[in-house]
């Protein structure tokens, strides 16, 4: 968290965070708290140095943090973050509550941590053209929980809106309904709607995939991208319906505030979807004029598969 935030400070700081992150990966791995099913402390941290690499440092990190990406990922996959089940609301949450809170806290931190990871990998697949390692049907737990929940700071006020809590979407199946534009979408709150998009991207990640590796010429390019494209719309469409209602109800300044980067930002990403649905995020940058690509230099042939695969798409457009 120091090293992050350093990033945002001076170029002195940045520079000594960079200096702590090269040997802090180093330094956790050989600590008796790195094993085959660390603690959950060990996995966030591993998530937050990829992070900082991969966006904060120079290529000799970002190419680091590609090749530590797998290893967390295994490591989610082992401890069972990925199948992670918080129970509903029960009398035994009355009985002991600090207990039932605190064990809440630690379940609802795991399923976080595989969300976040998720959304990560996808960026890895689709930003830096790299296999993902995790597929959206192997992500079996439940979406986030309501914000008023995740924020209070003792058991009490916890309590108090637990006792109120519907019950838990599963991932999976709210990604179903937005994939076959569902009219009985669920009401699921800002992060869900997130992790929802990415979803998306990883099942159009895995088509494409199929498509270029199968030797089944039959495969219908046209008609799984139309259908993956009216999900994405479909996706938009309700996010923009729920900004909407929850932009009228604010009259917190700082809420408007967040509002508006919610807006920004996740917009921004149902057109990165789209345009990834139909070419290549890198051979876009390459063919704009960019000279290296994450600290790689751009070769004489891969301008010209760039140059090849844009203008195909560009082509596609038109007609």
């Amino acid at each position: 968290m120091i090293i992050l935030g350093a990033s945002y400070s001076t170029k002195l700081a940045h520079k000594v965070a960079v200096e702590i992150h090269d040997v802090l990966r180093g330094a956790l791995f050989s600590s008796e708290a790195f094993t085959s099913e660390p603690e959950l402390w060990v996995l966030q941290s591993m998530l937050l140095i990829e992070v900082f690499g991969k966006f904060k440092a120079g290529s000799k990190q970002h190419e680091m943090s590609i090749i530590f990406h797998g290893v967390l990922i295994n490591l989610l996959k082992k401890t069972g973050c990925l199948n992670v089940h918080v129970p509903s609301y029960s009398s035994k949450d009355e009985l002991d509550p600090e207990s039932s809170w605190r064990n809440w806290i630690q379940l609802e931190s795991m399923k976080r941590l595989a969300i976040f990871t998720f959304n990560w990998d996808v960026q890895h697949a689709i930003l830096f053209g790299q296999t993902p390692c995790i597929s959206a049907f192997e992500l079996r737990l439940q979406l986030p929980s309501e914000v008023n929940l995740w924020t209070q700071n003792n058991s009490e006020d916890w309590l108090k809106f637990r006792r109120e809590e519907t019950e838990q979407i599963y991932f999976l199946n709210c990604l179903k309904k937005y994939l076959n534009c569902s009219n009985d979408l669920p009401s699921i709150n800002p992060l869900s709607r997130v992790v929802t998009l990415y979803g998306l991207m990883s099942i159009s990640w895995d088509m494409n995939r199929k498509e270029l590796t199968s030797f089944d010429s039959n495969i219908d390019s046209y008609s799984w991208k139309c259908r993956m494209s009216k999900s994405f719309d479909w996706w938009k469409q309700d996010f923009d319906n729920f900004y909407f209602k929850i932009s009228q109800n604010s009259r917190d300044t700082l809420n408007k505030r967040f509002l508006i980067q919610y807006l920004t930002t996740n917009s921004a990403l149902y057109h990165v979807a789209h345009i990834a649905l139909c070419t290549n995020i890198n051979s876009l940058l390459i063919y704009s004029g960019y000279t290296t690509i994450f600290g790689r230099k751009v070769s004489k042939q891969n301008y010209e598969f760039a140059v090849q695969t844009t203008r195909t798409w560009s082509k596609s457009i038109g007609r």
